[in-house]
């Protein structure tokens, strides 16, 4: 084999077997969002037995009757609230928007507050802050 054509055949080789080989990316999932108006809610959406662990019902889909995972934003009465479910049961962020422009955060883990809840005005400046652990109150500033 001549020297060009050892180069031809290398440089094919890479190029042949180089395509294709990238690692694939994995595209992350979005959170599913469910929004609608309260009446709308009242339609998809019940509160269904058995209990969870903390005897609070689960959150199910009423055409399917699964429990629901994603986020649920529902806009009732000028009150926007938004919170994010697993398997029926409240659990990561929590955000609800009153009339006037004051809002609170929360975060729930397996349906008990758990984290900080933080208390803003209309203007975002921050009011209170508490301290939650598995549903418990452990401080307030």
């Amino acid at each position: 084999m001549t020297l060009k054509a050892f180069i031809c055949f290398f440089v094919f080789s890479i190029l042949a077997f180089s395509c294709g080989w990238e690692e694939e990316e994995t595209a992350i999932p979005s959170p599913r969002v469910w929004k609608g108006e309260e009446e709308e809610f009242e339609k998809s959406f019940d509160y269904d037995n058995p209990l969870d662990a903390y005897g609070k019902p689960v959150l199910v889909e009423s055409g399917s009757r699964s429990p629901y995972s994603g986020v649920l934003e529902l806009n009732a009465s000028g009150q926007v609230t938004s919170k994010t479910y697993q398997d029926g049961i409240l659990n990561g962020a929590s955000v609800k928007r009153s009339k006037d422009g004051s809002w609170v955060e929360a975060n729930y883990r397996e349906g008990k507050l758990h984290g900080k809840m933080t208390f803003y005005d209309a203007n975002g400046k921050i009011r209170t802050v508490m301290n939650y652990e598995n549903g418990k109150l452990k401080t307030a500033d």
